[in-house]
């Protein structure tokens, strides 16, 4: 009877897969076929695995939050962030030092972060050093999601991604 509307997130949250599935073809007028959740620790995790990632730090980025435990230490330009560092990069909100927030600060240029770091994982993964643990690296995927893909269909999504220039 009743029709709801949801924010993806919130779908998810208090209605797992289905709801969210639900909202999604609500919300774009496509059906979305099958669903991926990433654990919480996902990304600290595969960075860990691939040995951590070499990223350009736009700026400081200094934010700790107790109750979110979230700890982001990170200085102007290129390093190698561990797992932990690059999970900072990525969730950071804050404007550039010194500047004033904008609408930018937030979402925008959080997923402009989260695309380089992706871009970073990808390259890592397809490093030589990376290929040989390639196995290794499927585990540690596979440990961090819930989905309703098969293992096949999830190599062939891998497959996909092969031929992603980082």
């Amino acid at each position: 009877g009743t029709h709801w509307t949801f924010k993806i997130n919130s779908a998810y949250e208090t209605g797992g897969p289905q709801r969210a599935i639900d909202t999604v073809n609500d919300l774009l007028g496509v059906r979305a076929d099958y669903f991926m959740v990433l654990n919480i620790d996902a990304t600290k995790k595969m960075v860990d695995a691939l040995g951590g990632v070499d990223l350009d730090v736009p700026h400081a980025m200094h934010y700790h939050d107790k109750w979110g435990h979230l700890d982001i230490d990170l200085y102007p330009g290129w390093q190698h962030l561990d797992g932990a560092q690059a999970v900072g990069f990525a969730r950071y909100r804050h404007p550039d030092a010194g500047q004033k927030p904008t609408a930018e600060d937030g979402d925008v240029r959080r997923m402009f972060r989260q695309h380089l770091l992706l871009r970073a994982m990808i390259a890592k993964a397809k490093s030589f050093a990376n290929a040989a643990q390639a196995p290794h690296l499927i585990d540690v995927g596979m440990s961090s999601i819930r989905t309703d893909l098969t293992r096949t269909q999830l190599f062939d999504l891998a497959a996909i991604f092969k031929g992603v220039q980082p």
